[in-house]
């Protein structure tokens, strides 16, 4: 049931659900404090349609519903990144989960993830990097700059300052050794590999 007392200039609603129906929020715009409808256009609207059970009460939407991500029902729009049942999503100015790369600012982690780049698949998730993708090392989405040597499948490499595989002879100190080799010169082969002795 939805109670209002309106003019020409505004509408100001009582929002309530009725048993088993759709009850329609009357909410306020981002920022701006100002009290519009659900079906108002702009994507500044915070609010749309909830849900009543058979008793009457609001159920509260939070996370994905029909494509859009609510918070206490409100689609968040342009909220940036997001963690849902372990994963991680980047919602956009449509209030919708982001596909493909995206430059996120700190403003927008959320205090999530360090500001940077990352990768968001088909399904919104995003993906987490480890190991070598496009040439660089990484571990958590993060390329590991300097890391020095590493394990990956079975196989050793030396991370240098690029954030890549060295190939060639080099040095390695206790530091950059990692616990993986002792320290010493080793070399690494085209690929990026130890080259083993025979």
């Amino acid at each position: 049931m939805v109670h209002s007392l309106q003019t020409k200039s505004k509408l100001i609603t009582e929002s309530m659900c009725a048993p088993g129906k759709i009850g329609v929020i009357i909410g306020k715009e981002s920022g701006t404090g100002k009290t519009t409808l659900h079906n108002h256009k702009a994507t500044a609207v915070a609010d749309k349609k909830a849900t009543c059970t058979e008793d009457g009460k609001m159920v509260m939407l939070n996370g994905f519903h029909n494509g859009f991500y609510y918070e206490n029902n409100v689609i968040m729009y342009g909220k940036g990144l997001v963690k849902v049942d372990g994963d991680y999503y980047y919602i956009n100015m449509s209030g919708k989960a982001f596909v493909g790369s995206v430059g996120v600012t700190a403003e927008k982690t959320n205090g999530l993830m360090a500001p940077g780049k990352y990768t968001f698949g088909v399904d919104g998730k995003m993906v987490i990097l480890n190991g070598f993708k496009n040439g660089f090392y990484y571990e958590n989405n993060v390329i590991m700059y300097g890391k020095g040597t590493v394990k990956v499948e079975g196989d050793i490499y030396y991370i240098n300052k690029s954030g890549k595989a060295y190939v060639g002879m080099v040095s390695i100190t206790a530091e950059k050794a990692n616990g993986i080799l002792t320290p010493g010169k080793y070399e690494f082969g085209a690929d990026g590999k130890l080259v083993l002795d025979k």
